[in-house]
C-alpha cells in the first residue's frame, strides 16, 4: 500500500511540475486550476503565477508585431489575464 501511495504522490508532483511549465497543457482554464482537488493551495498559485507570467510576456510580443507561439490564445492574452485574476480571487475566497 505504502507503494501505491508513493507513485500517487510522484504522479500528482510530475503533473504539478507540467502544471508549472505549460499550464494550459494541464488546465483549460484558470478557474479549473482552483477547482482542482490534486493541488494545494500554494500550488495553485504557483501555477496560476507561472500562467499569468506566460500570458504577460505573450501579450508583451504581441505589442512589439512579433508572431505568437502557435498554442498562444491567439491575441487573447488580455482575457486571459483578467481570468487568471478572477481565479486568484476566488482562491483567496
Amino acid at each position: 500500500m505504502v507503494k501505491i501511495e508513493k507513485k500517487a504522490e510522484s504522479k500528482a508532483e510530475k503533473m504539478f511540475h507540467e502544471a508549472i511549465k505549460d499550464p494550459s497543457s494541464v488546465f483549460k482554464s484558470p478557474q479549473d486550476v482552483v477547482k482542482s482537488d490534486i493541488f494545494t493551495d500554494e500550488q495553485k498559485e504557483k501555477i496560476l503565477s507561472s500562467w499569468e507570467l506566460d500570458q504577460t510576456r505573450l501579450q508583451e510580443s504581441e505589442s512589439e508585431n512579433m508572431p505568437p507561439p502557435e498554442k498562444a490564445d491567439e491575441g487573447k492574452s488580455s482575457r486571459r489575464i483578467r481570468q487568471i485574476h478572477k481565479a486568484r480571487e476566488n482562491l483567496e475566497d
